[in-house]
Order: C-alpha cells, then structure tokens, then sequence
C-alpha cells in the first residue's frame, strides 16, 4: 500500500499546477481591498485603501478603473478614481480624491484578459471602511445607491 502512494504523489505534483493555472486562465482573476497597513499594501503614505489584483498570471496586466461615489447633503457626486502604482506588481493605492463631507462609497472595476471583477467599498467616517465583492444578478449602481442610503440614515 506505500508502493501505491509513492506513485500517485508524484502524479498529483505534475497534476497540482496544471490545475491551478487551468483556473487562472479559465478566469480565476478578482480585485481585493485591503488597508494601507496590510503587508500586501507596501505602507503606502496616505492611502485611504489598496486594490490588489490577485488571481491572475500577470497582475500588472490588470486595468482598474474607478468612481468614488457619494451623497453629500441629498445631492448625489461622482469623482473618476486615480490609482497609485505600488513596488508590487497588480497594487495600487487609492488615495483621498473626493470631499470630507458626506457618505462616499468606491466603485472599483479590473479587467484582466476579458474577465471582470468589481468591488464595493464604503468608506465609514472613522477611516475604517467595508469592502464587498460583486454579487452576482445585482448591478454595481443599485449595490451603491443602497449603501449610499444605508451610510446616510446611520449618520444622520
């Protein structure tokens, strides 16, 4: 029987990676927020939190795009994201790009190779934030309009 498993080991270490690259390239790819002290995040100075693209062969490869999105005294704003390239490969820094005043929430979007990932990030008024991944059937605008109000109601 230890015959048996001295065969299948090698096996399953030629048979591990093939599988794990199959599921990178069969669209494993995603983007992850993460807070500026994270180890993934390289201590980024002023960084409100760092987007990593994860999942994918070539993380540089990813494209981000992005809007804060806010509600500022009843009127709803919309600021384009700038990302800030870090030393590692696919990390990026989103720095404050939008006013102090209101609930703000991040749109963020990567493209890598034709697959897509999008996350939501409430920013709290403490500094702290929540992120939330896409779910699937629940377009990103309705997903920030709720939060939107939901962010709203708990600082009135």
């Amino acid at each position: 029987m230890l015959h048996l498993l001295r065969l299948k080991t090698p096996a399953l270490a030629v048979a591990a990676p093939a599988v794990m690259v199959t599921a990178a390239l069969a669209g494993g790819f995603w983007i992850s927020a993460y807070s500026p002290a994270a180890p993934v995040a390289a201590n980024i100075r002023d960084a409100v939190v760092v987007i990593a693209a994860e999942g994918c062969a070539n993380p540089s490869d990813a494209k981000l795009n992005g809007t804060a999105e806010g509600l500022v005294r009843g009127q709803r704003q919309s600021v384009a994201l700038q990302f800030t390239p870090t030393s590692k490969p696919g990390v990026y820094a989103v720095k404050k790009q939008w006013p102090a005043e209101g609930a703000w929430v991040l749109s963020i979007t990567g493209d890598y190779r034709g697959h897509n990932s999008t996350v939501l990030v409430e920013l709290e008024p403490n500094g702290k934030f929540r992120a939330e991944p896409a779910r699937a059937g629940v377009k990103a605008a309705d997903r920030v309009e709720a939060a939107l109000r939901a962010m709203a109601a708990r600082t009135s």
